[in-house]
């Protein structure tokens, strides 16, 4: 997953919230997202999780760091 690092990625949601209105909610969550996170990084993500990426361990390490 391309988006597995990346912190636009990131969003902290209480357990209730994330299986019983993210996953339930599909549409009504990814319109929260645009708004939270505004429609360009939202794109972006998007975009990012279409692909595919194998990341090296350089690049892990460099985040993790």
């Amino acid at each position: 997953m391309a988006t597995r690092w990346e912190m636009d990625n990131l969003l902290g949601m209480c357990y209730y919230c994330h299986i019983f209105w993210a996953h339930r909610n599909p549409v009504e969550f990814a319109e929260w997202c645009k708004e939270e996170i505004g429609i360009k990084k939202y794109n972006k993500l998007k975009k990012l999780a279409a692909t595919i990426k194998q990341w090296t361990v350089e690049e892990i390490n460099k985040i993790c760091t």
